[in-house]
């Protein structure tokens, strides 16, 4: 074990170190002096009581001796006759200082003489004897124990005076003594110098106790900090370790519990030791390795972004540079058309017409990549979009439409107030109401196409649904996709050039939403987007109503 100054210095170098409530070296301080301390004392008072028990008892001894010497004496006096002597005998007794008074009585109860040395002592025993008493004969030849004078104790001996003659032998060679009663004698006895004895063995058994306290308490606290030393060392260790990490092992050699604690603590400390120093190498490596993957993901979004801006040049490059010679071949197309009709054959004629609408796809379509391109390059100017005047608008721009193929259009809930650019809006709406058209069965028995808002999954989504054909589960995903068509809508040969939805999607992500398509084909599909909130600003109140029912196009 180290020395108690290096010991004291290597706690005090611990910052904070906590003070709980109970300490174990309090507690076992207090416990060991419990256990010194109440065994002294029982001691100290069994040997005080002991002792106090045979003062008195020797007291008691003392009376029975004195009261029979004194009965003896005056046996003696009276079988003799010398009565008058007796006064003198009993002066003689009475010097005994331990006797507090002494009196005699005849066979009547009258008092034939007395002496007193504690007058105080005599009063006392006869305030607590009745009449009755006096004659009872468990007080006779018998010492009791009285207290007189505020505590003080005396020891009262009652003996009876007989006269002895001797009588007829029952046994030959014995001689019997028969006697009659005299008279009895009072002998009270005190001790002063026994108190004394008696008090200076309590303050003895006191003092002897307090020394023994008082010894024993260096010894106990030595025995204790002994014992709790390594425990607060072993504690500040665990502070260091988990304020800081540091850990320096512990040199408690000892062979008892408190040694294999210590060992299995350095054990313990030096294996959590080298965890953290893994976990901090491996967090360095992790940052570096972060560090050198953010950079590589810096430079690949920027070489990303640079061949997007690449792609819509190229786009716009490869447009502009198809639509002057589609435009130059569509011009001398309708030129030879209008001069020379009539010199044509029907098959000349007919592949002209089938070259012209054949350059006009390629203009739409040349145009569908150019607005995609700008979709994603440039921001146009936001307002306050009505959805629900919007949707009425481009219902009626396909009227014709709805009425030729007898469907009813219907806005099922009030639509939200966005603030967006008005055109994009009006491109999603305008591509899925088409295609909702477009897709339509002409033998389908209920046409209907409706739009509102509804949640889907706790999340407000606006929907476009129809009563068509549906989609298939293989082509949900696909359609999304630029120039990619669903291929089991049981309508191939709809117009289209794929690009509708791919513009959709597009400006959809643009406003922080997604889209897609729910659909268990016969049984139509349903177009669902959602919208950032933040870009909601109102609701248009109302109840549903359609635009335009089947009757109303038949009529």
């Amino acid at each position: 074990m180290r020395p108690l100054r290096e010991e004291e210095k290597e706690l005090s170098n611990t910052p904070s170190l906590p003070s709980p409530r109970r300490s174990v070296q309090t507690r076992v301080l207090l416990a060991m002096m419990a256990m010194v301390t109440i065994p002294t004392c029982l001691c100290g008072y069994l040997t005080h009581a002991r002792a106090a028990e045979a003062f008195e008892q020797n007291l008691m001894r003392d009376s029975a001796v004195l009261a029979q010497t004194a009965s003896h004496l005056i046996e003696g006096y009276v079988e003799a006759g010398r009565t008058r002597d007796l006064s003198v005998a009993l002066d003689q007794v009475i010097q005994d200082k331990r006797i507090a008074f002494m009196v005699i009585w005849d066979s009547q109860g009258r008092m034939i003489d007395q002496r007193y040395n504690e007058p105080l002592a005599w009063h006392g025993y006869q305030q607590q004897l009745t009449p009755q008493e006096r004659l009872s004969p468990l007080t006779l030849n018998r010492s009791i124990r009285l207290a007189y004078n505020n505590g003080d104790e005396m020891v009262v001996r009652r003996q009876l005076i007989r006269q002895q003659a001797a009588v007829a032998p029952t046994v030959p060679g014995a001689t019997t003594y028969q006697g009659s009663i005299i008279g009895c004698l009072e002998l009270g006895l005190v001790d002063p110098q026994q108190d004394e004895l008696v008090n200076d063995m309590r303050d003895a058994t006191l003092l002897i106790m307090a020394v023994i306290s008082l010894l024993s308490m260096p010894l106990v606290v030595w025995l204790v900090r002994g014992l709790t030393r390594p425990l607060r060392r072993m504690l500040a260790a665990t502070m260091r370790l988990g304020a800081d990490g540091t850990f320096e092992p512990l040199e408690i050699k000892r062979d008892d519990e408190i040694g294999m604690l210590a060992r299995s603590f350095n054990t313990m400390a030096r294996n959590l030791a080298n965890i953290r120093q893994a976990l901090v190498d491996a967090n360095e490596h992790l940052e570096q390795k972060v560090t050198e993957r953010t950079g590589q993901l810096e430079h690949a979004k920027a070489q990303l972004e640079q061949e997007m801006v690449e792609k819509d040049q190229f786009i716009r490059a490869i447009s502009h540079d198809l639509g002057a010679p589609l435009r130059n071949i569509a011009g001398l197309t309708s030129m030879l058309m209008l001069k020379h009709r009539a010199q044509m054959e029907e098959e000349v004629l007919s592949k002209l017409e089938r070259i012209s609408a054949n350059i006009k796809t390629e203009n739409d379509l040349i145009a569908d990549l150019l607005e995609l391109s700008r979709i994603k390059t440039r921001n146009g100017r936001r307002q306050n979009v009505d959805l629900a005047e919007l949707v009425q608008s481009i219902a009626g721009g396909l009227s014709f439409d709805l009425e030729e193929r007898k469907i009813e259009f219907v806005i099922d809930t009030p639509l939200p107030v966005l603030h967006a650019e008005r055109n994009r809006m009006r491109q999603v709406f305008q591509n899925l109401i088409d295609n909702a058209i477009k897709y339509m069965p002409a033998d389908q028995p209920l046409k209907r196409i409706s739009v509102g808002v509804e949640k889907v999954n706790g999340v407000e989504a606006m929907y476009v649904r129809d009563t068509g054909m549906g989609i298939a589960p293989a082509d949900q995903q696909a359609i999304f996709v630029l120039f990619r068509r669903a291929r089991y809508s049981g309508h191939n040969d709809a117009p289209g050039r794929g690009v509708g939805l791919a513009t959709v999607k597009t400006i959809i992500e643009r406003y922080g939403g997604r889209i897609w398509v729910a659909s268990e084909p016969p049984h139509g599909s349903t177009f669902y987007f959602t919208i950032d909130p933040q870009h909601y600003r109102a609701a248009v109140r109302g109840a549903a109503r359609p635009v335009m029912q089947p009757q109303e196009a038949a009529s």
